[in-house]
């Protein structure tokens, strides 16, 4: 069986005197890293550090870290594989530990059936066999934290170090596109991307059917056929991505 790598992430919480010690290693690396010129970079970019295969070890609910000492670990999971590297990371004022393992890949058995997947507003995805996915709409959740957030940006001075990560989007589908085909692979998948223009403006028969973005239903004088938009296109979508590959197990995506 071939090896894949995964990557485990979980929660710390460390003390404030081992945050301190943490951030002072960040500037360790800072200086390592600035020693050749003109590769200088800020202090503030350093976020993670790495450590081999020695340096640290699990022990109970806690990550214990050379020269750091016991962090609490939020092990939500059990860790799989043999562990290469682990990365500790500090993200928006919180902190992780990554760890790099190594894994047999296990394909899943073959299966004939295919899918095709349409990404949209209305729903974040709709499936070529009619299913709907619906939006996260992360930004409405993430309104209220975040105008809390811009009020006390808009009370800094100009020119202190306030900063806000505004990291928030309605439908993530550059992240969900990448999963995907992390998953599609590790389970011996293919996913095929295409091209989607003109999906949403063709029927199942081949005539044209122009829309407007608003006009949510298809309606085709041609062949009759009447079935909402983003089906029609998952279905469209499936039907190219099966004719750009090999008779497989596959996921077509646009």
């Amino acid at each position: 069986m071939s090896k894949t790598r995964k990557t485990f992430k979980y929660r710390l919480y460390p003390r404030r005197n081992q945050t301190v010690i943490l951030e002072g290693q960040f500037g360790l690396c800072c200086e390592l890293y600035n020693a050749g010129f003109p590769r200088f970079r800020a202090r503030a970019r350093y976020h993670s550090l790495s450590y081999p295969q020695l340096g640290f070890a699990i022990e109970g609910d806690h990550l214990k870290l050379s020269k750091v000492g016991l962090v609490k670990i939020k092990l939500h999971r059990p860790i799989e594989g043999q562990i290469k590297t682990l990365t500790v990371k500090r993200e928006a004022g919180k902190w992780y530990a990554c760890f790099s393992v190594e894994v047999e890949s296990v394909p899943m058995a073959y299966c004939s059936e295919n899918v095709g997947v349409d990404v949209g507003l209305t729903h974040f995805a709709t499936l070529s066999d009619g299913s709907e996915i619906e939006n996260p709409r992360h930004y409405r959740m993430a309104q209220s934290a975040l105008r809390i957030a811009q009020r006390k940006v808009a009370r800094r001075k100009k020119g202190s170090h306030g900063m806000l990560a505004k990291s928030v989007s309605d439908a993530g589908w550059s992240a969900f596109i990448a999963k995907l085909a992390y998953k599609a692979e590790n389970a011996g998948r293919v996913l095929v991307k295409v091209d989607p223009r003109g999906t949403s403006q063709t029927c199942l028969c081949g005539a044209s059917v122009p829309k407007t973005l608003s006009q949510r239903w298809h309606e085709c004088s041609v062949c009759g056929l009447s079935a909402p938009r983003d089906h029609v296109s998952a279905q469209l979508i499936l039907r190219l991505g099966l004719s750009l590959q090999a008779p497989r197990a596959a996921v077509a995506f646009a």
